[in-house]
């Protein structure tokens, strides 16, 4: 089994982190409160809000593990509803474009090139010195992005090399 790791440090990962545990603690405080007026509460109102808290807190986890990771098998892109996972010898580089966010922003973002000339977004943006985090992107310090791109690509040629 492969142990998936960000190669980078992700200065959000905590203020992501804490949206799950915030949702956990409202369905703890919805469910005392049901269970302790359960005579008055419908059965149709109670499942209505636990399917949405489940919604919700799927999705703030998968917010929240949004991420570049690499491992021994390759480099996994999670994003929020979906995860790729690409082997290493699949990957001929990975480089830097623009790539347009919202409705007229355009930032560099990392992106995986195979061998057959296809490009892989990444949730991989360079950004200015201030941490964000939008529409699932990871945006990281431009020094901190070159050094994550010099190393990947190191990765891709030196076989031995773990960034």
């Amino acid at each position: 089994m492969t142990k998936w790791r960000r190669p980078y440090r992700d200065p959000v990962l905590i203020l992501s982190g804490i949206l799950p545990v915030v949702g956990c603690v409202y369905v703890v405080l919805f469910a005392a409160m049901t269970i302790a007026s359960w005579p008055d509460v419908s059965v149709p109102y109670t499942v209505a809000m636990g399917v949405g808290f489940a919604v919700a807190l799927t999705l703030t986890w998968r917010l929240h593990r949004t991420a570049l990771v690499i491992g021994d098998e390759g480099v996994r892109l999670r994003w929020l509803l979906l995860t790729r996972t690409v082997a290493w010898p699949d990957i001929r580089e990975f480089q830097t474009r623009p790539d347009r966010l919202g409705l007229d922003i355009r930032r560099d973002r990392m992106f995986l090139v195979r061998h057959d000339g296809t490009s892989v977004r990444t949730p991989i943006v360079r950004n200015n010195p201030v941490p964000r985090y939008h529409f699932g992107a990871r945006w990281i310090r431009p020094d901190r992005y070159d050094l994550l791109l010099t190393d990947l690509n190191r990765r891709l040629r030196e076989p031995e090399f773990t960034p």
